[in-house]
């Protein structure tokens, strides 16, 4: 039996999901195990998404994770990081990076395989609620440019949201994906993990 783990804020959890499939990550899921739940076809999963978790809850929450003893990790977070929290901590890139840095590190030496996605879902921020400031997508934009890199050096597969995900038509309240978000996204990632193999190890 193989694992698949997911773990980050709500973008992993599935807010916005008016069908309740779970988001992008149950969609998955199903398509490892489908039609029997969280376990079929040798694949199990869990998601591990708590809206509003930045980078250092997930740090903390790793036990979690390494308790189910996962095939495969997939984190997904960041934009709290920048969006929530404490003002002055929002914009402190190296502690960001560091912090990523060690959950990646921890992962890539316990965990065969491990992912990242993230991302704003919308880079025009006029989507988001008003009281969002204006310099929050460029602040986010830092943070995801230091994770890029990190995960190149570490050879880490990163899925960045593109700006095709930004859709009016796929948001729900413009901060999270609807069902037809979340129906593109989980078949971006599951194409992505096809063609990594992984399934198939």
């Amino acid at each position: 039996m193989k694992t698949l783990v997911c773990i980050g804020d709500s973008l992993i959890e599935g807010e916005g999901d008016e069908l309740s499939l779970g988001g992008w990550v149950g969609r998955v899921g199903q398509k490892l195990a489908p039609n029997l739940g969280h376990q079929a076809k040798g694949w199990r999963y869990y998601n591990l998404g708590i809206g509003g978790d930045t980078i250092r809850d997930v740090h903390k929450r790793l036990g979690e994770v390494l308790a189910r003893e996962p095939d495969v990790v997939i984190v997904g977070c960041g934009a709290n990081d920048v969006v929530g929290g404490d003002t002055q901590a929002m914009f402190m890139l190296d502690q960001y990076e560091k912090t990523w840095a060690e959950v990646l590190t921890k992962l890539k030496a316990l965990v065969p395989h491990v992912m990242v996605v993230m991302g704003f879902v919308a880079r025009d921020t006029s989507v988001y609620a008003p009281n969002w400031r204006a310099d929050y997508a460029d602040a986010f934009m830092k943070h995801e440019q230091n994770v890029m890199a990190l995960c190149a050096k570490m050879d880490i597969t990163l899925i960045q949201l593109s700006t095709d995900f930004g859709a009016p038509e796929l948001l729900s309240h413009g901060v999270h994906y609807n069902a037809r978000g979340y129906d593109a996204l989980a078949q971006m990632v599951f194409e992505v993990l096809e063609e990594s193999n992984w399934i198939k190890e």
